[in-house]
């Protein structure tokens, strides 16, 4: 089996190797590449990513050969290793990364149920980064302004909407209770968490609809590119949202 499994690591090194240089690399240098339908740049990114991964499975199928009893945890790390590479290869225009988020997600919980140092650990980490972003929204709220250059969407150049400071308090006072209500579905408090874990379900969908976006200006599905808004989006935003998407997922799950 070891021996397998350092055949499985070298075909995968000289797959990601041989093929960068001989393959795909020339390439994506050919004029006819120039004229790709979906764009040189993401048809490249979305070559690159597809090629790669068959490494990182090769790799994984190394893993599982050596420790088969940890089938499902190398699956849900392939799967985010995966979701990693496509997020950062395509700047988050490729819906794989969603689905290989999702995979890794579903291995998370076919696992077993959390354990409570687990599920603390998870919505510590939630209502950490969501009060982070409630204060943001008040300090802007308070005229504030360090910050606030590219958190609007633009379209020609121009703020899709102009919010004032009392949408702005009640957005923040929303986000503090999504932070609320992962502090009780993660069991902080020794109360019953039946309706926590269902406002949890509402919460994940709602940073999942964020992640997709309105197919205009926010998430992965926009049209609307090349802004500033837009390249922060890609980076960041959208991941956090389906990062706190999938942790108020396992919350829910229990």
């Amino acid at each position: 089996m070891f021996a397998s499994a350092v055949c499985f690591c070298l075909l995968a090194v000289a797959h990601s190797v041989l093929g960068e240089r001989l393959l795909l690399r020339p390439l994506f240098d050919t004029p006819a590449f120039a004229g790709h339908p979906l764009g040189k740049r993401f048809a490249g990114r979305t070559f690159r990513f597809a090629w790669h991964i068959t490494s990182l499975a090769w790799i994984a199928i190394a893993a599982v050969l050596i420790a088969p009893g940890a089938l499902v945890l190398i699956i849900g790390v392939l799967a985010v290793s995966s979701g990693v590479f496509v997020l950062l290869a395509s700047r988050g225009q490729h819906l794989a990364w969603p689905l290989f988020f999702l995979a890794a997600l579903g291995t998370l919980l076919a696992s077993g149920p959390l354990s409570a140092s687990a599920s603390t650990a998870i919505s510590v980490a939630l209502a950490a980064v969501l009060v982070v972003i409630a204060l943001l929204h008040f300090y802007w709220a308070a005229g504030g302004r360090a910050g606030s250059i590219a958190v609007i969407p633009e379209i020609d150049g121009r703020p899709s909407f102009s919010p004032g400071a009392a949408l702005t308090v009640v957005v923040a006072l929303g986000i503090l209770a999504f932070a609320a209500t992962a502090v009780l579905a993660g069991g902080w408090i020794d109360a019953p968490r039946v309706i926590p874990r269902a406002a949890a379900a509402l919460i994940a969908l709602v940073f999942l609809a964020r992640t997709f976006g309105d197919r205009r200006t926010v998430g992965v599905l926009k049209r609307v590119r090349g802004t500033a808004f837009a390249r922060w989006d890609d980076r960041l935003y959208t991941p956090i949202s389906f990062a706190l998407s999938a942790g108020f997922v396992v919350l829910a799950a229990g």
